[in-house]
């Protein structure tokens, strides 16, 4: 008959393997994302290339990288979730938004996405068409939600019982993992918060689709200013 081990110890334990679990689904979807960005780029432009500027055309944007992003941030993670750790979809706020306060705020959020777009293509040397622009911002509003507001989240609440707490952890991973590249400042001033708001309408609405509306509307807004 084997001893179980005291409560402190097996906390301890519990914490430990909490956090080893987190920092991997932190590091190795990026390393994925790295990883996919150079292969697609290889096999389907014929040469190296991580400045998305520099793509020529939608599909070219969508197969570089946008598709990169879906499948590493997104679809791995989500099987990894869904198929080895047995989570239900509701646990990782696959669900649409029980209140209707919410679902008309995603609907009308997704919509200004759109109009964005469509100002946006009247804007003179443009990198990239609007419709590219738009369609590729509504695939990085899938893939960095999915990651950080569904399946982090979800790790986060293992150990962090504040929802205050966990969205605040939440938004510093945002914007000082998955911005690690741009300046201190407008990390800590502007996606910190953005990061704490997107995880508080995915806590609040119990569902990520809010979060990916708003992320959607918020990077056009940027790009379209």
């Amino acid at each position: 008959m084997t001893q179980e081990k005291p409560q402190p110890q097996a906390r301890a334990e519990r914490l430990i393997e909490g956090l080893l679990r987190l920092g991997c689904f932190i590091s190795l979807p990026l390393l994925l994302l790295f990883g996919l960005t150079i292969l697609f780029s290889l096999v389907f432009t014929g040469s190296l290339n991580t400045n998305i500027n520099d793509a020529e055309g939608f599909f070219t944007v969508f197969l570089t990288f946008s598709l990169p992003m879906v499948l590493a941030l997104a679809a791995v993670p989500l099987a990894v979730q869904l198929g080895l750790r047995k989570r239900g979809a509701a646990e990782l706020g696959l669900i649409l938004p029980q209140s209707r306060l919410w679902k008309w705020a995603t609907v009308f959020m997704a919509a200004g996405s759109a109009v964005l777009a469509a100002v946006l293509s009247n804007a003179e040397n443009l990198l990239q068409p609007a419709f590219t622009v738009w369609s590729h911002f509504f695939f990085v509003a899938v893939a960095e939600e999915i990651m950080l507001r569904s399946v982090l989240s979800h790790e986060l609440e293992g150990f962090l019982q504040n929802p205050w707490l966990l969205c605040l952890v939440n938004g510093i991973i945002f914007a000082f993992v998955y911005h690690s590249n741009d300046a201190f400042l407008p990390n800590l001033l502007v996606r910190v918060p953005l990061g704490f708001v997107l995880c508080l309408g995915r806590v609040k609405s119990g569902s990520v689709y809010p979060a990916i509306a708003l992320h959607w509307l918020y990077n056009m807004f940027v790009v379209t200013i």
